[in-house]
């Protein structure tokens, strides 16, 4: 199984900074769908700073839903799951149960709603690292198609929010990376911004930047 791991390394002056402002490390993954409802949710945090800071995940899925809405701001909790694998589907019945099958586009996750109840639905990853990638309303009948991506953002905030939270924006200076597999390290400095090396593709996100159309990425509905 592929895995990737991210190191982000700080000096002493940045590390005491960034302590006495509370700040924590946030990590929020990008996804593609057609779907414009979908919000990106923070699937990491780290308030525990040091000046090398390591996060390791592979490719393990499952596909949930939550009674949750999608408020701002609010936290989507899911409140069932299933695994589930490129190219599958996660079908939810009565009362609110998800079963995968196997699906009908190539390398995409999909979740149908057979059930009779309306629901917030997503991605979540390996359970021992964060929580959810995004967070979609799901109509009664309805199809969400949504594609992982090796696209993660990063930023610092003292802002306190949970796994799970949907954020609209970034609260400081921020970065999205296409990550390899293996390892990657980046450096913050907080007087100069992160430093990347320039064989990795990355968007620096400046505070403030609108985060929906950078981690929910449009893509048009292929079928096989």
């Amino acid at each position: 199984m592929v895995s990737r791991t991210v190191i982000i390394d700080l000096d002493a002056d940045t590390l005491t900074q960034l302590k006495n402002q509370g700040a924590r490390l946030y990590a929020l993954r990008a996804v593609t769908s057609a779907d414009r409802t979908g919000e990106p949710a923070v699937w990491y945090s780290n308030k525990s700073l040091l000046t090398a800071n390591y996060l390791t995940w592979d490719s393990t899925y499952a596909a949930y839903i939550s009674t949750d809405p999608l408020t701002p701001y609010e936290t989507v909790r899911p409140q069932g799951s299933v695994v589930i694998a490129p190219s599958q589907m996660a079908v939810i019945s009565e009362p609110g149960v998800l079963k995968a099958e196997s699906g009908d586009l190539e390398g995409r996750f999909q979740i149908k709603n057979s059930s009779s109840s309306a629901y917030t639905c997503g991605i979540i990853g390996a359970p021992d690292v964060g929580g959810n990638y995004c967070a979609f309303h799901i109509t009664v009948g309805g199809l969400v198609v949504i594609t992982p991506t090796d696209k993660v953002f990063f930023m610092f905030a003292s802002q306190q929010f949970d796994i799970g939270t949907i954020i609209e924006q970034s609260f400081g200076a921020g970065i999205i990376l296409d990550l390899p597999a293996g390892e990657t390290t980046i450096t913050f400095d907080i007087d100069e911004g992160w430093v990347v090396d320039p064989t990795i593709d990355y968007e620096l996100v400046a505070a403030g930047d609108k985060l929906q159309e950078k981690l929910v990425i449009p893509s048009q509905m292929i079928f096989a």
